[in-house]
């Protein structure tokens, strides 16, 4: 067996795009060593983060040329590093020094290009600044450089140089007032250091509902309504109980520039039944401002640190996974529940035990193991830290962890301790809702903090009936909702007596909150849920009332009525309403409604979790994860979205098209057409994962060659490139085949790598500027590449030289995304080349940053041949993967074609037969990655979810007129046909390669469903008959990817999908019988849709960041 790469042919290099490798070892050590010497004259890493204030997150370096300064970052502490140099050759240079240390994609370079830097607003934990006095004079704003800096972050100016100007602009700058707080340092090599402090309009979140008056009442006077990501992190899914359904129990909570929460981490590939998920849930810390992970742990890690600690543990370890299982998700969310921030301190309820976490690390700095068996939120307040048990309330010192006091009571709420609260802080007292030893009703009774004497109390006996849980104090005030959702009683916190009450007219929902100094109350008429959903799509239909009331009276002050009241469905998703000063946040969309103006403003980007709100705080507003398939328009990821004040519009945003040096050369050939290429993801623009290609089934391994090897990145951030929806566990991409050459792109090191298929030397690597998602996509002799910055480059196939590249992002705004700097407008699937044009999207969704864009441009040139811009949120919901019908190309779950432009070309036999996909074909969960079809109606029941199972089809109808399919959900008729389900009532058959209706077939009438049977199935197109079946019996498998052939039909797939590192298996099937031909041992699993198959070769991607070649014996 051979192994690469041999003898690497380079590419010329191109500063802005390219990078050639497998440099001799000498220069390569040459390089290190200089690279080491020019360090020991400036300042070291640690010198660097010995000053400051953050030492972890997103480090953007601007003018830095020393790559072993930047990589020593990353080991140290694990930055996210992106940077800007002026010198085209500086950016070549350095792409080999980290490439060659195999840090790429953890420290990544791009050219500075303009006065403007392309950065998000405060996205920046740390900016680090040389050759200030050049950067000045290209005209670079110092200001510039605090603008993307984050409060609590260090801006540090290095002085490589010495030289004087430096000095000089720093002191102009203090003249001007521009950077308070500015401090020059002593030490060689770092010129100065500024923190920038955290601004007075902000605020932060601490508790579940703000704060220990669980208000939900935000104090940050810079949030208005969003529209926009600042950052995006995974996992992409919410807790989930047994059944499937989702719990909000997001416990987000935000102080110091941290956000943490609790989320759940199994495998993308998990299935909803109690017995097979393991339920891995993890309390997370990241960086409020740009979503970088700064730790992660396994809750039950911290089992066995609990024990030794002596505390009464209720239940065991094994008891504590199933109980995690149950309908509330517990005992997750009881910590999700719990969640209380400080700046030095994260408490919360683990397993029935209070605990303080350290903030920085996640480790546990205290146990209160006087107190166990707790069900409820902690506050804390007044230098307490108080917590509710069975027997009553307790009051510990969070410093000593000693009881300062307890009182017996029966605290209500302890049933439903996420959504609502027995105990709060109102006014200068602790106040509990509940039953007092030997009492006969409930009562509302005040505690004072540093006694726990009874300050008041109110009996509760009128309203012992409607009486459910307390909702809020502020302004003097306490709310308690009714059982019913009806209606609010209203005390005072200063001597407990009922001020009002209110009951609105017939409602089903009641959203109670407080803003401008009114309380506001939302109700709607409880209309059909149908209703409900209509209205919800037609804003204006909505026919709500929104009331404002004197908190002292009850005296309403202001109504608004129909379409200006304000939203507040309930079918699901339900959350208590949030507020700012300014407005009040509701779901479902994201609706903020101005309490002075009654403007609402949506956002279709992102929701409410079920049963908790967003977080507005920050400046931001944070989103967590959902399942909701019935508003699919949702990111599914965790989120913190922004407002766009149209500031980033008008600065200068650069040339859209670069030309590169191969610009106007000849273009190539696209080989014979009978089965010598395999040039798109999934091979054709199709999709069918199919070819005239005869492979031959006795295959045997001849080469190898690693693309990828991430071994030298630190752990936190590789875990959050696993949590990427678009990449999941792979670093690579699918392999595309032309012309002899084998492309393969290392997704997170942006490096697309070209192998000669006959003997696997690395013939070119090329370096783009961002994450690649997608395969390349090879046509007439051209690499088509599309890389999350936005952009697209076009690469000469056989050098790889830079042809072109063009900026589809409409503009230079660079975010977090899982754990890389990205455009909001990513190229996030592959580009589909027809004739002389080529088709792609750029964008995320359409109801995010003003949508989806979609281009053609003209293959050779790069110019743009047409161009257009989505936003309707219910039509295209979400990015998907092109395909093209032989008549227009469009996204795959665009069901009216809104995003389709004509195509002269294709092939009119298969102008029906694309792949459709309700869902979104690319995301690499299968959580979410519904079933492709193939054929030209798409029959999806609309709000059925279909999860927990791979859906993979290869096709090809020119030859076979057969379907291949591998699915754990189908289904067979009487009358031996093949069908599968897509919704609760609909069943869908093949039939001439055209989905056709359950209603039609009265062999349905009784259908068997093989539920969970992991089954390839050969189908015949025409008639839908089946043809051959071969089963998967090893339960812990899953076939991830699936091709065919004329004569072999090639699956491969994980050998444990839910340990994802125990290998992987690849298997050759007869495709006229299904008979297993050969079945081979993988080192690791494949990538998704990881095959590729030319006449006599198979290729496969490995989740090792391995290309693998297989050849006929």
């Amino acid at each position: 067996m051979e192994t690469g790469p041999i003898e690497p042919r380079q590419a010329p290099c191109n500063a802005l795009f390219s990078r050639s490798q497998g440099t001799i070892l000498a220069i390569a050590w040459l390089l290190c060593m200089a690279s080491t010497n020019a360090v020991a004259a400036g300042p070291s890493a640690a010198t660097i983060t010995g000053i400051l204030s953050r030492r972890q997150g997103v480090l953007v370096s601007i003018g830095v040329t020393d790559a072993a300064l930047l990589a020593n970052l990353h080991r140290a502490h694990g930055f996210l590093i992106h940077g800007l140099v002026a010198d085209d050759t500086d950016v070549s240079g350095m792409r080999e020094q980290l490439h060659a240390q195999h840090l790429y994609g953890a420290v990544s370079l791009r050219k500075l290009d303009g006065r403007q830097l392309p950065y998000a607003d405060g996205l920046a934990t740390v900016v680090v600044v040389d050759r200030l006095p050049q950067l000045h004079a290209s005209g670079l704003a110092l200001a510039e450089t605090v603008r993307i800096l984050s409060p609590y972050g260090t801006l540090v100016i290095l002085n490589s140089k010495a030289t004087p100007a430096t000095a000089t602009l720093l002191d102009n700058a203090r003249e001007a007032g521009m950077l308070r707080g500015l401090r020059t340092e002593p030490t060689p090599g770092i010129a100065a250091a500024y923190t920038k402090p955290y601004p007075e309009d902000m605020d932060e979140w601490t508790h579940r509902y703000h704060d220990a008056a669980a208000t939900g009442m935000s104090e940050d006077r810079s949030i208005k309504p969003v529209s926009r990501v600042q950052w995006l992190a995974g996992p992409d899914k919410p807790m989930l109980n047994r059944t499937g359904f989702q719990r909000g129990n997001f416990g987000g909570v935000t102080s110091g520039g941290r956000l943490y929460y609790v989320s759940c981490h199994d495998p993308s590939n998990f299935e909803l039944t109690g017995r097979q998920i393991s339920q891995r849930w993890h309390i997370t810390a990241r960086d409020a401002f740009n979503g970088a992970l700064l730790w992660s742990r396994n809750l039950l890690d911290y089992y066995p640190e609990l024990l030794k600690t002596g505390v009464s543990l209720t239940l065991s370890e094994e008891e504590i996974r199933k109980a995690s299982l149950k309908k509330e998700g517990l005992p997750a969310a009881d910590l999700g529940g719990s969640l209380v921030a400080t700046a030095d301190r994260l408490f919360g309820n683990l397993f029935g035990v209070p605990v303080a976490f350290s903030p920085q690390t996640g480790d546990l700095l205290k146990v209160y193991s006087a107190v166990s068996g707790i069900k409820s939120k902690l506050i804390h307040a007044h230098g307490l830290l108080l917590t509710t048990t069975t027997t009553g309330l307790v009051a510990l010192d969070p410093d000593s962890g000693a009881v300062m006091w307890r009182r017996e009571m029966e605290v209500s709420g302890l049933d439903r301790p996420y959504n609502y609260t027995g105990v709060l802080l109102a006014g200068k007292n602790i106040v509990a809702l509940g039953a007092m030893p030997g009492a006969k009703n409930r009562s509302l009774t005040a505690f004072e903090p540093a006694t726990g004497e009874i300050a008041w109390q109110t009996d509760l006996e009128k309203q012992r009936r409607e009486v459910q849980a307390l909702l809020w104090s502020r302004n003097g005030i306490i709310v308690m909702k009714w059982r019913t959702h009806r209606g609010v009683y209203v005390f005072s916190v200063d001597d407990g007596r009922m001020l009002w009450e209110y009951a609105p007219p017939l409602t089903k929902t009641l959203n109670v909150t407080m803003a401008s100094g009114l309380v506001w109350l939302s109700f709607r008429p409880p209309n059909d849920t149908r209703e409900l959903v209509a209205a919800l799509r037609d804003r204006d239909a909505w026919d709500g009332i929104t009331e404002g009331l004197d908190p002292q009276t009850g005296e309403v002050k202001k109504r608004y009525t129909g379409k200006n009241a304000m939203m507040i469905p309930s079918i699901c998703n339900f959350a208590n309403a949030i507020s700012t000063p300014n407005y009040i946040i509701t779901t479902r969309p994201l609706t903020f409604f101005d309490v002075k103006t009654a403007k609402r403003t949506f956002f279709d980007g992102a929701m409410h979790g079920c049963g908790f709100g967003v977080i507005p705080a920050n400046g931001l507003v944070y989103a967590p994860a959902n399942a909701c398939s019935c508003f699919r328009a949702a990111i599914k990821s965790y989120g913190a979205w922004s407002h766009d004040d149209g500031s980033a519009a008008g600065r200068p945003q650069g040339l859209r098209l670069h030309k590169g040096p191969a610009y106007g050369s000849p273009q190539g050939d696209t080989g014979d057409g009978k089965g010598s290429s395999w040039p798109l993801f999934r091979h054709d623009a199709q999709r069918s994962s199919s070819t005239v290609a005869k492979a031959g089934g006795k295959i045997q391994e001849r080469w190898t060659y690693a693309a990828w090897n991430g071994a030298e990145t630190r752990e936190a951030l590789r875990a959050d490139w696993r949590m990427n929806l678009y990449t999941q566990d792979d670093p690579l991409t699918a392999p595309v085949i032309q012309n002899g050459i084998a492309v393969v792109a290392a997704i997170h090191a942006h490096t697309v790598h070209a192998v000669e298929v006959k003997s696997g030397k690395l013939l070119w690597t090329h370096t783009v500027n961002s994450r690649i998602h997608t395969a390349p996509s090879l046509s007439r002799g051209r690499c088509f590449v599309g890389s999350a910055d936005g952009t697209v480059s076009c690469l000469n196939l056989a050098d790889g030289e830079l042809v072109w590249a063009f900026r589809a992002a409409p503009r230079e705004r660079l975010v977090s995304a899982f754990g890389q700097v990205e455009s909001p407008w990513p190229i996030l699937g592959d580009i589909v080349p027809d004739g002389d044009a080529i088709y792609f999207l750029a964008g995320r969704g359409a109801s995010t940053d003003g949508g989806i864009y979609y281009y053609q441009l003209n293959s050779t040139t790069g110019e743009v041949l047409a161009k257009t811009r989505h936003s309707d949120t219910e039509e295209l919901f979400r990015f998907d993967l092109l395909v093209s019908s032989g008549t227009a190309v469009h996204p795959a779950n665009d069901r009216k074609k809104l995003l389709a432009f004509p195509v002269g070309g294709g092939d009119g036999a298969r102008a029906k037969a694309v792949v459709r996909n309700p869902g979104k074909f690319l995301i690499k969960d299968y959580f979410w990655r519904y079933p492709g079809m193939f054929g030209s109606t798409n029959r999806y029941g609309g709000g059925q979810r279909v999860l927990g199972y791979t859906a993979l089809m290869a096709t090809h109808s020119l030859w076979a007129n057969q379907v291949v399919t591998y699915r754990r959900h189908s289904y067979t008729g009487d009358d031996g046909k093949w069908y599968t389900r897509f919704g609760a009532n609909e069943i869908t058959a093949f039939v001439g390669r055209n989905p056709v209706s359950a209603s039609k077939f009265s062999a349905l009438k009784k259908p068997v469903r093989t539920w969970g049977n992991r089954t390839m199935y050969g189908v015949s197109e025409g008639s839908g008959n089946e043809k051959w079946n071969h089963a998967i019996t090893d339960k812990n498998q899953q076939v991830e990817a699936l091709i065919q052939t004329q004569d072999v039909v090639f699956a491969a797939g994980a050998k444990n999908r839910y340990a994802r590192k125990e290998g992987g298996f690849l298997l050759a099937l007869s495709a006229d019988t299904g008979k297993e031909l050969r079945a081979v041992e993988l080192d690791a699993p494949p990538v998704a849709d990881g095959l590729a198959a030319v006449n006599g070769v198979l290729l496969l991607a490995d989740q090792s960041g391995k290309l693998i070649c297989f050849r006929q014996e």
